[in-house]
């Protein structure tokens, strides 16, 4: 054999081992590159799993402290209902205890007659005379000559009999606002 063809063969073998080095030293670099990349993808993908979770138990503490606050509403209303009821059960109590004293009032007072309730009334005029009662003489003031009432019932002076001046001892119903007319 040829020397010549020994040096090419030789040479042949170096180039096929050095494409098989080249090759295989950068298969090894994709490989440690592409190991490198899933990595960082993996620290990646736990880096959000971990702020997920920071997220759940963010939202898990917004949940219970919301549950707080609506247990608390719940007391709340409940302690707001049961003073409620206390303070009916106050007014009922108070409203019964007035109209026992107003009955009883009702029952002392002479100058109030039997009737039924809220038809507050005198049972004489103030001059002590009764209401249906003319006076002393039973012709009346008109025979006198004292006074005589126009034609819509109004007295000399401009006053009207039927109409209680601020003077006039008029009971009022309670249950009734001043100025109201009964």
């Amino acid at each position: 054999m040829d020397i010549n063809v020994l040096i090419w063969i030789i040479v042949a073998i170096v180039v096929v081992i050095a494409a098989v080095l080249i090759t295989t030293s950068a298969m090894r670099m994709r490989s440690r590159a592409l190991v490198e990349a899933d990595r960082q993808r993996a620290a990646e993908l736990r880096s959000q799993a971990q702020a997920a979770d920071i997220d759940a138990d963010e939202h898990e503490a917004q949940a219970t402290r919301a549950q707080a606050d609506a247990q608390q509403a719940r007391v709340e209303a409940d302690r707001l209902a049961r003073e409620s009821e206390e303070r009916q059960a106050e007014a009922q109590r108070v409203r019964a205890t007035s109209e026992e004293q107003r009955q009883k009032a009702d029952t002392i007072d002479p100058d109030v007659a039997a009737r039924p309730r809220g038809a507050h009334r005198l049972t004489s005029d103030p001059d002590g005379t009764p209401p249906d009662s003319a006076g002393p003489d039973s012709a009346g003031p008109d025979s006198a000559g004292l006074h005589s009432d126009g034609p819509d019932g109004t007295h000399p002076d401009g006053t009207r009999p039927d109409v209680p001046g601020p003077a006039d001892p008029v009971r009022r119903d309670p249950d009734v606002p001043p100025g109201t007319l009964h």
